[in-house]
């Protein structure tokens, strides 16, 4: 039994290809070990708990998901199945045990339930299809498997849901839908370790959303919120934006809106990061014991240290470029470009390096596993689109 490798998958939505890399877990840096072919605008992807599949949507006609095997040995990609989906999907995920895909639509304002085989492929039409209200931006399964949630940005609501495993069908809790106050808007979800709290992270406010979870019944009761965006940044509350359209530019004398993307927790569950896209910033919250949330925002280029500390406005957006979307790493087009003229590693401004070095010197960013702190490593923004990070043992 060799040591196991950590493999990175990046789908790029304008070359419809899923880009592959072989992390180095000591340094960060990324090694370019392929691509394989999907469709265009294919985005959003998830692994199967097994490791061995990894699932992407295509959000261009005919919609659908394919499935690909991955190689434990080498990291690479192939496809084996596709099956259709019944809109655009922008978020994809699997149940815990891997047996159904869980897919939401922003556009189309509806979630969907479709089987996974045994053999770990998709290839037949959703199960289920249920209507949300507007603006469905994401679905995950809590990690007992029973219940399942949904976040709503333009309801502005999250649902909840009893979920069964043997089937994948989904029912409506009573309750079947908790409100943050009006505004906020829902974007994406994460479980505490111990399943007992939800954090939602709001897309419009910028602020972390904290729910108990009833472990009997699944029903969610607001514990607190907590703004990730300091307010000396004179930001103002975001609006819905319609499908696939970025925030608007300000005017001059305008406050930026808030636009906030991904929340991701560390494997032992004590540090939360956000991310804000308007001003290319990640948010630090610590988790205390019991499981409250208390935030620090780190600046890089400042010693200030309040209550509210911030990381890392210039360093982060030098290192991966404009829009910083999850926090597994998102970024597009133009991004790459800025990256390109201001990234010491492309030779200062001006000077750009071909596309195969821009990938093998691409990285990350380092965490410090005891205070959480980030460290940016020497990268530039050669990744574009939506990563899915797994290990695998060989």
């Amino acid at each position: 039994m060799s040591a196991a490798a950590t493999f990175v998958y990046v789908s790029d939505a304008e070359d419809a290809a899923i880009d592959a890399y072989l992390m180095d877990t000591k340094t960060g840096a990324l090694t370019s070990i392929g691509k394989a072919e999907a469709g265009k605008t294919e985005m959003p992807m998830a692994v199967a708990p097994n490791k061995k599949f990894l699932y992407a949507v295509v959000r261009s006609q005919p919609m659908r998901v394919i499935t690909y095997a991955i190689d434990g040995k080498t990291g690479a990609l192939t496809q084996k199945a596709t099956a259709p989906l019944p809109d655009s999907m922008p978020y994809v995920s699997t149940d815990r045990s891997g047996r159904f895909l869980l897919t939401a639509s922003y556009g189309g304002d509806k979630i969907a339930v479709s089987p996974i085989g045994a053999d770990g492929l998709v290839t037949a039409e959703a199960i289920q299809v249920l209507p949300t209200g507007r603006n469905a931006h994401s679905i995950l399964a809590d990690r007992t498997n029973h219940f399942v949630y949904s976040a709503n940005l333009g309801a502005n609501q999250v649902l909840q849901f009893a979920f069964d495993a043997k089937t994948g069908k989904l029912a409506p809790l009573d309750p079947p839908a908790v409100k943050p106050e009006p505004g906020h808007g829902p974007r994406h979800l994460a479980f505490s370790l111990d399943n007992k709290f939800l954090y939602v992270l709001n897309e419009l406010s910028g602020h972390v959303t904290q729910y108990a979870i009833d472990g009997k019944k699944g029903t969610l009761k607001l514990v607190d919120s907590v703004p990730s965006v300091p307010p000396e940044l004179g930001m103002k509350w975001g609006q819905p934006q319609a499908p696939a359209t970025p925030a608007a530019a300000p005017k001059p004398d305008e406050k930026p809106p808030i636009w906030a993307a991904d929340l991701r927790f560390t494997p032992n569950g004590k540090f939360l990061y956000t991310t804000e896209r308007n001003t290319d910033k990640i948010a630090l919250f610590t988790v205390a014991a019991h499981w409250q949330t208390h935030l620090r925002h780190q600046f890089c280029h400042r010693a200030t240290a309040t209550r509210h500390q911030y990381r890392s406005e210039r360093a982060l957006s030098r290192r991966f470029g404009r829009k910083i979307g999850s926090a597994l790493g998102l970024s597009d087009r133009s991004s790459e470009r800025q990256a390109r003229r201001t990234d010491p590693l492309s030779g200062g401004k001006g000077r750009q390096l071909d596309r195969d070095r821009r990938r093998e010197v691409s990285g990350g960013i380092a965490v410090d596993p005891r205070t959480g702190r980030i460290v940016p490593l020497s990268v530039i923004a050669a990744l574009r689109g939506l990563v899915a990070e797994i290990k695998v043992g060989t």
